[in-house]
Formats: structure tokens, sequence, C-alpha cells
């Protein structure tokens, strides 16, 4: 996944079809992006056909479009989201990155528009902390709106990602070959593997994964 200006990427492309077709206002809307230095996480197969789009902003304002209203916050709204799903866990990749950024930002929330027949991608967000809250726009079919706090908590290791609870527990230290590290943890790369980057960090469902599950033959 590498980030590209809207400017360099083909809005004619077929990937876009769908948002076209859900979003009357699309093309507009992305032609205005193009004409600044606006850029949006891509994600392309070997053949250089688009597979993931994710373009997120930071809000501070209210959110009257919304109902019920959201009151001012520091948020991360996800303006545009969507993946073509081939069994690699897409999806989970596109998640740890929207998290990452929420992260980096230090925003109190999350908050993601997307139509009810999507899903597969609302399986995925309410999977790993999003709720319902509301819905957003008028006629039979709004949107829904998914909010995730990353500042209320759960207890639930799912839920609460990236967040981990520590306190009473017991920690312990799993070994990884080193051969294996990469591939399953892309985001901790060591630096020495920077340079074989496009061998090791490759479109596979262990790699882009957020659930792992070791499987070990130690006692106790």
């Amino acid at each position: 996944m590498k980030q590209h200006k809207f400017g360099d990427i083909d809005l004619s492309d077929p990937f876009f079809d769908s948002l076209k077709e859900d979003y009357p206002e699309f093309t507009e809307w992305y032609t205005k992006k193009t004409k600044s230095d606006t850029k949006a996480f891509v994600q392309k197969d070997q053949d250089g056909k688009l597979q993931g789009f994710l373009y997120m902003k930071h809000e501070t304002e209210e959110l009257n479009d919304i109902n019920p209203p959201m009151p001012a916050a520091s948020r991360l709204k996800v303006g545009t989201f969507k993946i073509d799903a081939h069994n690699t866990k897409l999806g989970e990749h596109f998640i740890k990155k929207i998290v990452a950024a929420a992260l980096y930002m230090g925003v109190t929330e999350i908050y993601v528009t997307i139509f009810e027949k999507h899903q597969g991608l609302i399986k995925i967000l309410r999977r790993y902390g999003f709720t319902e809250y509301g819905t957003k726009g008028e006629g039979d079919t709004p949107e829904l709106v998914f909010i995730k706090s990353m500042t209320d908590f759960t207890g639930d290791m799912l839920l609460d990602y990236p967040f981990i609870h520590t306190k009473d527990t017991q920690k312990f230290i799993l070994a990884v070959k080193p051969e294996f590290h990469t591939p399953l943890f892309p985001d901790s790369i060591l630096n020495t593997e920077e340079r074989n980057k496009e061998f090791l960090v490759r479109d596979v469902a262990h790699t882009n994964s957020i659930h792992k599950i070791y499987l070990s033959s130690m006692n106790g």
C-alpha cells in the first residue's frame, strides 16, 4: 500500500465505478481533489490494477449533517474506503492503516459512513470496535455512521484494538524465527530488510491480518 496524489490516480479505472454509482457527486468531488496535493492510500495488484483505496481527513467541527449530530471533537474521518476483496485479509490491512493514522493524529475517535449493503466491510468494522452511531443522508437508503472511540475501552482485545490491557495480566515472550518475522509483522520490518520490503511484505492473508494464531509445541 502506498500514498498517491489524487491527480496521479486514474479516475476512469473500473474500480471506481461502484463509488460513482453510490455517490452521484463522486466524480466532481474527486476532480476537485486532483487540483490540490491531497493524497490517498492505494493498493494495487501485480498488474497495476487498483484493489483498494483509502482517503482520510482530520476534522474538529460539529457534524450537523449526521443524525443525531456529533459534537465538535478531534476525530478522523474515513472519507472514502473501498476494497476489492480477494481472500487476502485486505480489509484488515486497511483497518490497521486507519487506526495507525488515528494514533498518529492523537484523535479521540474515528468515524466512517457506509451503505448498509456493504456488509463485508461492516463486519470487519464491527469486529475491531466500530459501533453504529446513526445515519447520514435522506431518502430510503441513508448511509450508516460507525464510530470507534480511541479513549473508551470495553476490555475485549478485538473491540479495543489496537490497545492492549496489561494490568494484572501475565506477560510472555514468544520467539519468532527471523525469516517469519516481517511477513507476519510487516509494521515492524527490520531496518536491514527495508531493501527487500517489496518481496517480504506482500498482499497475502498472513501479512495483512490483524488476528494472528501462534502454534507451538512448548509445554506449559
